[in-house]
């Protein structure tokens, strides 16, 4: 017993002992644990705290650019053209939270700006609807670089490498290997491209999250969910038999998307949870925050210049759009939206090809934009300012917590024009409306101004060469630019890639309508054919299908300035240069008259006066007057004749147009001075008509030699196997080095005729060794020769004889055409041409405009100017563009005072009498037509209406020229000029002629003045509201009045 309970007590003793072991166990490891922990929190906390603190503040710290307010632009009295607001900007901060949370954010943003009419920023070139990619630009070697950087920017390069290039690394790639990514990389559709940033910018990931969410939670809801999935699986028919063992093998085997897209349709869940339209949204916010980070982390823009209503609406909302925050921020404002546009120039986003010299000068190509054209852009240094910094700390929704420092940003300077607003609108409004005239009048007499739809006018100071006022029309309002979004996908299509061929279709169906000669030479072709013809497929594009060609210049382009890049010929406007030729040589003089018939016929020459008419007893002032074509052929012919130290005469009257700045010799710098970008047209002279003939005999040239015919063959029959001389994409550089060398030894021996053809047969020779696509045809021609060859076997060509027979011919083709060239080259036919303005004449408005301003002056050209000074943000002047005279020309006092008369005349008695004739204040002018074509009325062109005027005439203050594109006669551009006079000599007018009416008074308002009324308007509006109700109440208060009065008899 006492054995027994010993054992027992040492049983229990020895759980004692055990449980003390279990307990003892589990407390050390309890301590174990919270001595990790608490190491860790010892480690976390104090050892590596700094640099968990610096990698918080890190994400929490941004620099954020400031943007400075641009410089204004004003004009010569101080009226602000351009200057910048303040606007609600709508932005973006990605933080880990508002990354996490962007697209249900970005989805509640798109919902607001729509309810409100607002835009997303929009400066992405790749479309939608269908896909395609907008540049600004049709040219296809721009295009392509472009495209190009576009898609690298994006890291398709890199995937496209690993296609082709698998085990390359980059650094290892050759030059072709390069060239072959390019090439590929250029094959990537718009839609491919679209695709590929889906899955860069996780957009299709995110869809497919929401929906495989949407799945799993109906899956769990359902009792039945793994009844569900057997169910699909029994799709497969799968036997009774094994089932268990066969769903588990079958469930390794299936292709896990298969089973998640049955699924997705089995619960009738669609994966496309975004729209187009979001979806592209999407890339643009994503893309803008992947090429801004490389120049720090800032806000990415969402929407510009949001309404106040807008931004209060976000900022009510914050907590619930982590990321958005709403910014006040500079604004480009164009106060009298198109009015100016042609000078000012518009803002645009940094291209593609220009990044590198913008980054170096500064410029975030991502986010910057710049000045395009006209002030804006050739002043952008100035106009610019200098941005500023803030170093701010953000929260984790991306919103400013505090501001740590800040570096202030600094204004642009302001550029002050020569030009005066109120001129402007005028001439800009005078035009509009004369073209407006032109086209609904159309066919009158001998023209059709149906299509006057694109003109210009210059005005220009004669005694400092500022320009006063220069309008091109048809203008653009340049506040689309300033704010991004605001440009719509239409709009941008119309500006930079317009639909010629829609457009095509509606001016042949008019054009068929109006136009007998169109309906003649179009006999039997479809509208569609007609397009072809008149807008064809730009072949210089490769695998192009839509780019159009406007060859005839007919649709109107807002954004060219026509008034500085238009060459057009004078016509008849060209005539006093002439006489002042003719007078300064002494081959004419002032009082002397002459016989003028009908027609000049000297040298074969076939020249006619433009009414019809003979006359006699004419001297220069009449010749001016009537604008007789056949005076100045006869002062051409003797200038040409009498005067040939200038280069054999063929320069007698290019030595004068020189002076006036109507073109210039070779080796001087062809340029009026004017700050903007524009075109410098030239006079005929023989060293510029060498180079005009040559190219367009040579380009005719090309043709025949390809369709293997010449100029002599009756009907262009072709008779040899056709050459290409033209570069092909399949040409080898050796192959294309031989066709450089022989088109440049065509064009030298058509131009000056010295070393004959024998080199240019070797040459051709060489490339029938060298070009594998002309030997091939060489030899198939040869097949077919000794194919249908039936004469004397003994005179049978063997294939040395046929291949240099074949040559033989093709070089007689291009002797023909350089002893064509050279001839017409050296025609004095076209001294007679120049000599009343056509021909190879061609020149601007502004070089015109400049032309009469130093005949009027007495022979001083000035530079022109559209700039008077630079003022600083206080207003004072920096720097000051005075008058500058180029060239000082020696005129005799007879031959201003006569050429004066001549042009006094035109406005009294001839050809701008209607539109000139009764105003009160002496002036002169020279209307012009200038013919486009020989056959423009087949495409809906016709001649050029061009006037030149001055005023007063005694002692003339201002130039112009007016040019309106199929306007016909050159009276009907006298009307500007009429407007123009009006509003700058105003204030004379009414004081000098009290009882003259003005025939065009247009107003001019800026944005903020038509505010301001628009503003008081509705305060009147209110305040009579106001009074009317309270009339009303007093009236109701009477009428409940109780009548106190007596009724007594």
């Amino acid at each position: 017993m006492i054995g027994k309970f010993k054992r027992h007590k040492n049983l229990i003793k020895k759980r004692k002992d055990n449980k003390f072991d279990r307990y003892t166990a589990l407390t050390v490891v309890m301590v174990f644990i919270f001595s990790l922990i608490l190491s860790k929190l010892v480690y976390l906390q104090i050892v590596k705290a700094d640099e968990y603190r610096d990698m918080t503040s890190k994400k929490s710290i941004r620099n954020i650019p400031i943007t400075p307010p641009r410089g204004n632009i004003i004009d010569c009295n101080g009226k602000v053209f351009a200057d910048s607001s303040q606007g609600y900007t709508l932005a973006f901060t990605e933080t880990d939270d508002s990354k996490e949370n962007f697209f249900s954010t970005m989805k509640k943003v798109f919902k607001i700006l729509d309810e409100n009419s607002e835009v997303v920023q929009d400066a992405f070139e790749l479309k939608i609807d269908p896909f395609r990619f907008e540049f600004s630009t049709n040219n296809e070697k721009a295009r392509n670089i472009i495209e190009l950087r576009f898609k690298k920017d994006r890291g398709m390069n890199e995937k496209v490498q690993k296609e082709l290039f698998p085990d390359k690394k980059t650094d290892e790639l050759t030059e072709d290997d390069k060239k072959k990514i390019d090439e590929e990389l250029l094959k990537k559709t718009p839609e491919e491209t679209f695709n590929y940033l889906l899955d860069l910018y996780k957009i299709n990931a995110e869809e497919n999250k929401i929906a495989y969410t949407e799945l799993f939670d109906n899956i769990r809801k359902e009792a039945n969910g793994e009844a569900r999935f057997k169910e699909y699986l029994k799709s497969y028919d799968i036997k009774e038999k094994d089932k268990k063992k066969q769903y588990e093998q079958l469930y390794k085997n299936l292709d896990k998307d298969k089973v998640y897209e049955g699924l997705l349709k089995s619960y009738n869940i669609t994966k496309d949870r975004f729209s187009l339209d979001e979806k592209r949204k999407f890339i643009m916010i994503k893309d803008s925050i992947k090429l801004q980070s490389s120049y720090g982390f800032k806000p990415v823009v969402i929407a510009s210049n949001i309404k106040r209503n807008t931004a209060f609406i976000f900022m009510q909302q914050y907590e619930e759009l982590p990321g958005i925050e709403v910014t006040v921020d500079p604004v480009r404002e164009y106060q009298y939206n198109e009015v100016g546009s042609s000078f000012l120039g518009y803002l645009s986003k940094i291209n593609p090809s220009q990044q590198k010299k913008y980054e170096e000068k500064g410029y975030d190509p991502s986010s910057d934009y710049i000045g395009s054209d006209g002030i804006e852009g050739a002043f952008e240094s100035t106009l610019r300012g200098s941005k500023g910094t803030k170093i701010v700390q953000i929260n984790k929704y991306g919103r400013i917590m505090r501001e740590l420092g800040r570096k202030e940003p600094y204004p642009g300077k302001t550029v002050k024009l020569t030009i005066d607003a109120e001129l402007q609108n005028t001439t800009e409004k005078a035009l509009d409306d004369t073209m407006k005239y032109l086209q609904s009048i159309g066919r009158h007499g001998d023209v059709d101004t149906t299509n006057a739809t694109r003109g210009a006018s210059v005005v220009i100071d004669v005694k400092t060469g500022k320009v006063l006022a220069m309008a091109s029309r048809p203008g653009y309002d340049a506040n689309l630019f300033a704010v991004p979004g605001k440009l719509t996908p239409e709009l941008q299509k119309q500006f930079f890639s317009p639909d010629l061929g829609e457009f095509g279709k509606q001016y042949v169906s008019k054009l068929l309508r109006r136009s007998y000669e169109a309906n003649q030479a179009y006999s039997g072709k479809s509208i569609d054919e007609i397009v072809d013809i008149l807008f064809p497929i730009d072949k210089g594009i490769a695998n192009n299908k839509t780019i159009r060609q406007d060859y005839h210049d007919i649709y109107p382009k807002p954004l060219y300035n026509y008034a500085t890049k238009t060459l057009a010929p004078p016509g008849s406007t060209f005539k006093p240069l002439t006489a002042v030729a003719g007078l300064e040589e002494g081959v004419i003089e002032p009082g002397q008259t002459m016989e003028c018939p009908y027609i000049f016929t000297k040298h074969n020459y076939k020249g006619k006066n433009f009414n019809s008419h003979s006359y006699s007893g004419v001297d220069v002032t009449m010749a001016l007057e009537q604008s007789i074509n056949y005076f100045f052929f006869e002062v051409g012919d003797r200038l040409y004749q009498q005067r040939k130290q200038y280069n054999g005469g063929f320069d007698a009257i290019a030595h004068y147009a020189w002076q006036f700045g109507l073109g210039a010799p070779a080796g001087v710098n062809p340029s009026t001075g004017i700050e903007i970008s524009e075109k410098f047209g030239q006079v005929y002279n023989l060293e510029s008509g060498r180079t005009i003939f040559s190219s367009l005999y040579m380009n005719s040239l090309l043709g025949l030699l390809a369709k293997g015919t010449d100029t002599r063959t009756p009907n262009y029959r072709i008779h040899y196997i056709g050459i290409n001389i033209t570069d092909m994409p399949s040409d080898s550089d050796e192959v294309k080095a031989i066709k450089e060398k022989l088109r440049a030894r065509i064009i030298d021996e058509m131009k000056y005729k010295k070393r004959g053809i024998d080199d240019i047969k070797n040459i051709l020779i060489e490339l029938s060794t060298k070009d594998a696509s002309l030997k091939e045809k060489y030899d198939k021609g040869y097949e077919d020769y000794l194919n249908t060859y039936s004469g004397d076997e003994r005179k049978k060509f063997t294939k040395e004889k046929f291949i240099s027979d074949q040559i033989e011919q093709a070089t007689a083709a291009i002797s023909y055409s350089i002893d064509d060239g050279n001839f017409n080259i050296n025609n004095q036919n076209n001294v007679y041409d120049a000599s009343i303005g056509q021909g190879t004449n061609q020149f601007t408005p502004v070089q015109m405009a400049n032309y009469v301003a130093t005949l009027v002056n007495g022979g001083s050209r000035f530079k022109v100017h559209l700039v008077d000074s630079i003022l600083d943000q206080d207003g004072k002047v920096v720097k000051e563009f005075k008058p500058e005279i180029v060239e000082k020309v020696n005129l005799k006092q007879s031959t201003i005072n006569t050429v004066k008369n001549g042009m006094r005349d035109v406005v009294n008695e001839g050809t701008a009498r209607a539109a000139l004739g009764n105003f009160p204040i002496s002036n002169g002018g020279k209307t012009g037509s200038a013919t486009v074509s020989s056959v423009q009325d087949q495409f809906g062109r016709t001649s050029y209406a061009v006037f030149v005027g001055f005023a007063p005439f005694d002692n003339p203050e201002i130039a112009i020229c007016t040019i309106i594109f199929d306007g016909g006669h050159g009276g009907e551009a006298a009307s500007v000029a009429r407007a123009v006079y009006e509003q700058y000599f105003k204030e004379r007018l009414q004081k000098e002629y009290p009882g003259y009416k003005p025939r065009y008074n247009y107003e001019l308002k800026s944005n903020k003045e038509k505010e301001k009324s628009e503003d008081e308007k509705n305060k009147d509006a209110q305040s009579k509201e106001a009074e009317n109700k309270e009339k009303e109440n007093e009236n109701t208060e009477t009428e409940n009045q109780p009548n106190t009065e007596s009724n007594g008899q």
